[in-house]
């Protein structure tokens, strides 16, 4: 990885070099789990913890300690939204459908809400069961993932690793 984010070769890496890797790495991890960018200046503040040699470049052994930083960050990242996803939004979903499919009013107000020319087709679907719980896990997963991301965030950057350094 050190090779790689070392574009002219010189042997170290400056901030744009590292720079660049970061958002290559996300642009691959995005494929999987949605985790934002972050700014130049946040990923400066990391790149400066972790230039100890203060030269402006980063030797491979700095450069491993911030791959270790971004990769432990990463990985809490995804198993986050993993869980969230995978087990949170569907349980959630779930709960609530359980919740409201013993309530009466439910189907007169679905009734009172659907023209009189579309009530045999849109009915069913509305009432069903399965139509609410995707729906549900859907928009659990779509918000409860953004909640989630922004949680982990603010409790990294608080975690000693982060020093406020942002979402990396």
């Amino acid at each position: 990885i050190f090779d790689e984010a070392d574009t002219n070769q010189d042997g170290s890496v400056d901030f744009d070099e590292v720079y660049e890797l970061v958002l290559k790495i996300l642009i691959n991890v995005n494929r999987k789990v949605p985790i934002p960018p972050p700014s130049k200046q946040r990923a400066m503040k990391l790149f400066v913890h972790a230039d100890t040699s203060h030269t402006n470049k980063l030797n491979r052994e700095e450069f491993r300690g911030l791959a270790n930083i971004m990769i432990r960050r990463l990985i809490f990242r995804v198993i986050a939204h993993k869980l969230v996803t995978v087990i949170g939004a569907p349980l959630l979903a779930e709960f609530v459908l359980r919740v409201f499919i013993g309530i009466d009013w439910l189907p007169k107000l679905a009734t009172a809400l659907v023209p009189k020319p579309w009530e045999t087709r849109l009915l069913p679907v509305l009432l069903s069961s399965t139509f609410w719980r995707t729906a549900l896990v859907v928009i659990f997963v779509s918000t409860l993932g953004n909640l989630v991301m922004d949680a982990f965030n603010w409790i990294l950057d608080k975690s000693k690793d982060g020093d406020d350094q942002g979402p990396i």
